[in-house]
């Protein structure tokens, strides 16, 4: 292909990978929720997401991320209260990453607001879209 032809095509060829494992997104979530404290399995600390686990709080917002090469959806669902909120993160059946992220309402609106501008998020949803990221 010459180079001018090269040039033309430029930003019109899908050069994605498609390898985005569930790995990589526990990753990008870890990252986005960096400035809120993570509670479960991997912690130590399953008080806190028992509590969350045990409890039918009726989710804020539901966004569900689904991983490019590996199955299964990755769930997140959103809780906020007055000050604070906390976010559930449900991988699939047999990967042990699942937690609960508990923080200021505003840091986890923040993370939020990052994952659900992933190409990988296939679903937002609820209240939380509706009036606090959009």
């Amino acid at each position: 292909m010459s180079q001018d032809k090269e040039e033309l095509l430029n930003g019109f060829v899908d050069d994605r990978t498609h390898h985005t494992t569930i790995s990589d997104i526990e990753e990008r979530i870890e990252n986005a929720f960096e400035e809120v404290s993570k509670h479960g399995y991997e912690s130590g600390d399953l008080a806190v997401a028992n509590f969350v686990w045990e409890t039918e709080f009726p989710p804020s917002g539901k966004i569900t991320v689904d991983p490019e090469q590996d199955d299964g959806d990755v769930l997140l669902r959103v809780h906020l209260r007055e000050d604070s909120a906390a976010v559930d993160v449900g991988y699939p059946v047999g990967y042990r990453g699942s937690c609960v992220y508990v923080g200021r309402r505003s840091d986890v609106l923040d993370a939020i607001h990052e994952i659900v501008s992933w190409e990988e998020t296939t679903e937002a949803s609820g209240d939380i879209l509706e009036r606090h990221l959009s």
